[in-house]
């Protein structure tokens, strides 16, 4: 309550801070104490670099910079043909008044260039009016590593290791894209592709909460983007990188992107391999009290997978003229994670031991996908421009799982043994078609509107068979081929008013009509739905000066069923845990309202959602009379979500930087299972911060971290969790050197618990994905530095997808 009371003096004193203004004066010489007419004198902001404001110094080498408002700031001096000189970080204050910075003396360049290059170096976070930038080339500790990893130390972003998940800013239902195009597959998968994706080839993240009507409905915790790199340069250039690394098992990677300007053509692409070899180690329990019988099950795993992924981009534009832009771009992926595993169940009964399984699981979960685009951009006179996409995507899961289980007694005497095999092999086809039009009305108000159609079809596969007599026989109660078929049809239009040069408003206004149909051959018509809705959306942005602006915006979304949620499928875990489907779910309907103030670098961010029908994925169902669980997605009647992130930047010296993000978040769900009233509610919060340190002759250390405190995950709880990572870089002309630790205190485990003994919902486990890595990397930059950039363009498929989710 006290820092909520403090909060609107805080703000009123940031206003205050601005009125006051200070003059900067001082002089530039040469190394003998000479005069130095004509230098360039540029007021920097001390956060991220970005130019206040430049001088000139006069023919006595002196200058003068007037009306600074108080804030932190260096002053850079530079002149042809010699060194630049840098000031101390400096703090003006309140009181108006005149400071003399002294005398820059600049020292010759032996070396001048024939060609001079400024370079700004963007910040690690940027806050833009509809999204965080987390600018990852500019992150040490990012090198070596995997696409999943660096956004799991973004902000807002939580990883759900157990369920393969991921959730922004506390909710789930989050959409991933990269460059602007949503992934067609299992979110499950999606985890699995970023894990096996270098960070290497990103060249920033988009954490996009409260998407404008441009974007699909679909997800109510907004979108996740991942640009990739295209080079800002013309001719050939590019860069390599390979990284070697161990932590309990072998890690390795390699990644190459290149870009190749002419004159009216520019061709671009990516590559990269990842191998992880790194072990896994589960544990679960479970108590059932059913009748005066206690019943106690004990589930341990240890895991050797072999993660093998190859993701590949090419990408050919035209220029058919000034106006006119057409494109094609590929991509595909190959995606194998092959593991053995040793279990072991034992299972008690009124404390006393009662049966012991030991199970070898030998899964396979193969992921292939293809896909192109085809795009044609033309723009007219005044502005205005259209812009067609085409996709198609295809994408095929094998997903082959054999058990061998083997039953011993309460004294450890060998009962029997059973041997069954599971699969599940799932191809998805999608097209999708997209129009968009932009027109300015007048200076101050632009029009965009828009239409797509996205037709999916779906087929899952799945069996079941157990060994026989020397015979495989299949169970036909678990054994069907379902095929889905959806299309989606949605029109938009989008008002952008710019009511003075300080305040602008962005409103649309989004209409999707969704038609899916789910069936067997044995059962037609499991799923037969068709819905259509609104979806408002509407951004505010005021910008008081340079320093200091406020945004607001309200948002409808939808999360709707994903095919696998729906699709009626089994997945074995053990005897008496295994994964299905729920072709009862139904849609989720989120309304978000947020706002966010920024103060030159440091931005706070609120945001309240209210969502009716939400899906919890993998909620358990016991059987008591069995002691089976049933895993699968279920619907809530209502989820309530009040969030606040704060990122606060500071720069303590010229060669320390520091990031500090905090998200808090309250979390309120109500929902009934089977007829039996749950609710639950808990406060969290995740605290990240890296610490950068820059040292002479291009040396950096970096260290970064986050802590989670405990969270809810449906009916379930999710305990701390904390990770520290440390690297060190050094640069050799285009060549980097970078050694680095992943979890260097061994820290992070996914424990979580479970306590609703009305719902024989009582237990927990422990999860160790990660282990304390070591990674060595080396990378290089190839070609020429001056070459146009490939042209930034979304797809027809920016924001379809997630909707196969595992």
């Amino acid at each position: 309550m006290k820092t909520t009371a403090l909060l609107p003096v805080f703000l009123l004193l940031c206003l205050a801070h601005n009125q006051a203004q200070n003059v900067l004066t001082g002089s530039v010489t040469d190394a003998s104490g000479n005069s130095l007419p004509a230098v360039s004198i540029l007021l920097l902001h001390a956060a991220d670099s970005t130019l206040v404001r430049g001088q000139i110094s006069d023919p006595n080498g002196v200058f003068r910079i007037e009306k600074v408002a108080p804030g932190q700031y260096l002053v850079r001096a530079s002149l042809m043909g010699h060194l630049d000189q840098l000031s101390t970080i400096f703090t003006l204050t309140a009181v108006s008044g005149e400071h003399n910075l002294g005398v820059f003396a600049l020292q010759e360049n032996s070396n001048t260039l024939s060609q001079v290059e400024i370079v700004a170096e963007k910040p690690l976070y940027e806050q833009q009016i509809d999204r965080l930038v987390v600018n990852v080339s500019n992150s040490v500790t990012s090198a070596g590593a995997t696409a999943l990893e660096v956004l799991e130390r973004s902000p807002g972003v939580t990883l759900d290791r157990q369920n393969n998940t991921l959730s922004l800013a506390g909710k789930d239902g989050v959409v991933v894209m990269i460059n602007g195009k949503r992934n067609y597959m299992p979110m499950n998968a999606v985890v699995q592709m970023l894990a096996g994706m270098s960070a290497n080839n990103i060249e920033k993240i988009e954490l996009i909460a409260t998407p404008p009507s441009s974007f699909d409905a679909e997800g109510n915790a907004g979108i996740i983007n991942l640009v990739l790199k295209k080079n800002p340069d013309n001719g050939l250039n590019g860069s390599f990188s390979a990284t070697a690394g161990y932590g309990r098992g072998l890690l390795g990677s390699a990644s190459a992107n290149f870009n190749l300007r002419k004159e009216k053509f520019s061709l671009f692409g990516d590559y990269s391999y990842l191998v992880d070899q790194r072990e896994q180690v589960f544990s679960f329990y479970r108590t059932l009290n059913y009748e005066g019988d206690v019943k106690e099950t004990i589930t341990d795993s240890q895991r050797e997978p072999v993660d093998q992924s190859h993701n590949a981009r090419l990408g050919f534009d035209y220029y058919f003229s000034e106006n006119t832009i057409g494109g094609i771009m590929l991509s595909g992926y190959n995606s194998k994670w092959d593991m053995i595993a040793e279990n072991t169940e034992d299972i008690y009964s009124q404390i006393q031991p009662d049966t012991f399984i030991d199970i070898t699981n030998n899964e396979v979960n193969h992921w292939q996908h293809a896909g192109a685009n085809i795009n044609l951009q033309h723009t007219f006179e005044g502005k205005q421009r259209i812009n067609f996409d085409a996709d198609y995507l295809y994408y095929i899961d094998d997903n082959p799982n054999d058990y061998d289980n083997r039953y011993y007694g309460e004294n450890g005497e060998f009962l029997f043994s059973e041997m069954i095999r599971s699969g599940k092999n799932t191809p998805i086809n999608i097209a999708v078609g997209k129009l968009d039009f932009y027109t300015p009305i007048n200076k101050k108000i632009n029009l965009e509107t828009g239409v797509k159609a996205t037709a999916s079809r779906f087929r899952n596969n799945v069996s079941v068979e157990e060994f026989e007599s020397g015979n495989w026989v299949e169970d036909p109660r678990l054994t069907a081929d379902y095929k889905l078929v959806e299309n989606i049809a949605a029109a938009y239009g989008t008002l952008d008013v710019a009511i003075n040069p300080k305040t602008s408003l962005k409103a649309g206004l989004r209409y999707e009509y969704t038609n899916s149909n789910l069936g067997s051959d044995e059962q037609a018509d499991i799923v037969d739905r068709q819905y259509g809705y609104f979806f408002p959306t509407i951004f505010a942005s005021h910008n008081f000066n340079d320093d200091n602006s406020l945004q607001a915006s309200y948002t409808r979304r939808i999360t709707r069923p994903t095919f696998q949620d729906m699709a009626p499928f089994v997945i074995f875990m053990g005897p008496h845990l295994f994964f299905s489907g729920n072709a009862a779910i139904q849609p989720a309907i989120a309304n978000s309202v947020s706002a966010s103030f920024r103060r030159k670098s440091i931005v706070l961010r609120v945001e309240y959602t209210h969502e009716d029908s939400t899906i919890t994925g993998f909620q358990g169902k016991v059987d008591p009379e069995t002691n089976l669980q049933v895993l699968a997605a279920v619907n809530l009647s209502y989820a309530k979500n009040w969030n606040a992130t704060f990122m606060l930047p500071a720069h303590p010296t010229m060669w320390w930087d520091m990031q500090y993000n905090i998200t808090a978040n309250w979390e309120f769900l109500k929902g009934y299972f089977d007829g039996i009233l749950y609710q639950n509610d808990i406060p969290s919060m995740r605290l990240f911060s890296t610490q950068t340190f820059k040292f002479p002759k291009e040396v950096v250390c970096e260290f970064s971290g986050f802590y989670n405190t405990p969270s809810l995950f449906g009916t379930g709880r999710v305990e701390a969790m904390w990770m520290v990572n440390v690297a060190l870089q050094k640069k050799f002309g285009e060549s980097t050197f970078r050694f680095g630790i992943d979890d260097l205190f061994n820290s992070v485990e996914f424990n979580f618990e479970n306590n609703v003994p009305e719902l024989y919902l009582v237990g927990g486990g422990n999860l160790d994905f990660s282990q304390r890595t070591f990674k060595l990397t080396y990378s290089r930059n190839f070609g020429s530095n001056k070459v146009k950039s490939a042209r930034q363009r979304q797809t027809g498929a920016d924001t379809d997808g997630k909707r196969v989710k595992g």
